[in-house]
């Protein structure tokens, strides 16, 4: 997983009985953190929204007249 060496943000939030079924499976598996596997699916999320987005904002400018 990756490294964290920024400073971290504190948060609260609800999932359901499976989405934290499997994230914890996943940490057990890979015996690492929920945490780490958390923000790891997030990164990933992230990472994969920036490059669509990135995709389609080449679109665009190549359409303007």
């Amino acid at each position: 997983m990756m490294a964290y060496n920024n400073k971290m943000k504190r948060t609260n939030l609800y999932l359901t009985q499976r989405q934290y079924k499997t994230v914890k499976k996943i940490a057990q598996e890979r015996e690492v953190t929920f945490s780490e596997v958390f923000r790891g699916i997030i990164d990933q999320y992230i990472e994969s929204k920036s490059k669509w987005l990135n995709t389609i904002n080449g679109q665009l400018k190549k359409k303007k007249p």
